[in-house]
């Protein structure tokens, strides 16, 4: 392999290594992978790569629609920094664009390395759960690699604590794991390894408390679930015991699953229970206006349905165009302080922030950017399913949350966007050449 492959392949297992661990780390792989990429002769394909991959060359509109939204935008400072902090819409679909054969040779390899990354992490989770919480607080605060631990009083109740990304962004990266897992083990790649770290992730996932993610991860399970059931299992079940049998078969197998495990987490994980009480209980708050009583700064359920009213808000004033990039935070700031000046400001659903900041038209084109994404999957067997499972999962996360205006979720999203949507051509009948 030449130097060049070779300190390429050696920066993307670093980037994929470090997204579940350290942003910090991140960060570097991704300026290691920005400056590799001036390598004489790498951009002289780039032409070539976005006419191939259009799905992955798309992305990058997303950045396109924030960029149109600073022509009429007031606080231009803001503006710049939104923009700044969402260079990932751009760098990233490009960076895969530039490296496109050296992923596809090594997508299984480097999703391998992203899973056992994550495993790795969701590993330290399940043992400071285990432990004591003040050897948990301990172990967790004796070191700056780690977050600090919170001073919730529940932590179960509250989400418990992962040490090194915060929990709900690595909610979104263990339901990546998982999803990524079930590809793997269904394409028989590192079967054993995988059927081992799924219980694990699966358990992190539970635990860790992020509902949002939790909910999305299920349905895009059940999504998955389904697409294998009609085109592959199905068919086979078919021949060998008739409609009627395999029809029922499938769909009993279904209920089991998707219901039964659920039921099982509720009754015999506290984490699960607590959680689930908590947000009934702060909804019960906000119906009576008794909130203002407690501490509830980690209200989350409560301070999420205040953000939804006051986002809609300022989506209402501004329907068409949008505020512009940097002017929807200061408006939803006057929401905030004429209907809840007591509460901190959030926004917390993507949708409106796309449709609040560049109007209908920018909304309608990041979801058109998504469902061309899609498209050019179909026919791709059992990557479509994974790329469906995927997409599905981050539409729905969007929801409870504005998951892509964090560094981790717009890593990841954008990473497996144009990590999935560059394999594509992976089976042509010409061979994939090393650069």
């Amino acid at each position: 392999m030449p130097l060049k492959n070779r300190l390429l392949l050696f920066a993307w297992l670093f980037y994929f290594c470090s997204l579940p661990l350290f942003k910090a780390f991140a960060n570097v792989a991704e300026v290691a992978l920005v400056i590799l990429s001036f390598w004489p002769g790498t951009f002289s394909g780039l032409k070539h790569s976005v006419l191939r991959y259009k799905n992955v060359a798309a992305l990058t509109l997303i950045s396109g629609i924030l960029i149109l939204g600073m022509l009429y935008t007031e606080d231009l400072q803001n503006g710049w920094k939104i923009l700044k902090h969402q260079h990932r819409f751009l760098i990233i679909p490009l960076l895969f664009l530039l490296h496109a054969r050296l992923l596809q040779e090594n997508f299984r390899k480097l999703n391998l390395a992203y899973i056992l990354a994550t495993g790795t992490a969701c590993a330290f989770i399940v043992l400071l759960y285990l432990l004591p919480e003040e050897t948990a607080r301990s172990i967790a605060n004796a070191t700056k690699l780690t977050l600090p631990y919170p001073d919730n009083i529940h932590r179960a109740a509250f989400g418990l604590y992962s040490p090194f990304i915060d929990r709900l962004q690595f909610s979104s990266l263990t339901a990546v794991a998982v999803l990524s897992s079930l590809y793997l083990i269904v394409v028989n790649y590192k079967r054993k390894v995988l059927l081992a770290a799924l219980p694990l992730l699966l358990f992190t996932m539970l635990i860790l408390g992020g509902r949002g993610a939790q909910l999305a991860l299920f349905i895009s399970l059940l999504v998955y679930a389904v697409a294998i059931a009609v085109n592959i299992l199905y068919p086979k079940l078919r021949k060998r015991t008739g409609k009627m049998a395999a029809a029922t078969m499938l769909v009993l197998v279904g209920i089991l699953f998707f219901a039964g495990i659920p039921y099982v987490s509720f009754k015999t994980l506290k984490p699960v229970q607590e959680r689930f009480y908590q947000t009934k209980w702060e909804m019960d708050l906000l119906e009576n206006q008794e909130y203002k009583q407690y501490d509830y700064e980690h209200f989350t359920t409560l301070r999420r349905l205040v953000s939804y009213k006051n986002m809609w808000q300022v989506v209402q004033q501004n329907p068409v165009l949008g505020t512009g990039t940097g002017d929807f935070h200061p408006e939803l700031r006057k929401a905030y302080s004429a209907n809840n000046p007591e509460m901190e400001l959030n926004t917390h659903n993507q949708y409106l922030l796309f449709w609040g900041m560049t109007g209908i038209f920018g909304l309608l084109v990041f979801l058109a950017v998504l469902g061309f994404w899609l498209l050019n999957l179909r026919g791709r067997g059992q990557l479509y399913f994974y790329g469906l499972a995927f997409l599905v999962f981050y539409l729905v996360n969007m929801l409870p949350d504005t998951v892509l205006a964090t560094q981790v979720d717009s890593m990841l999203f954008c990473t497996f966007m144009a990590f999935i949507g560059l394999q594509k051509y992976d089976q042509d009948a010409q061979p994939i050449q090393s650069v």
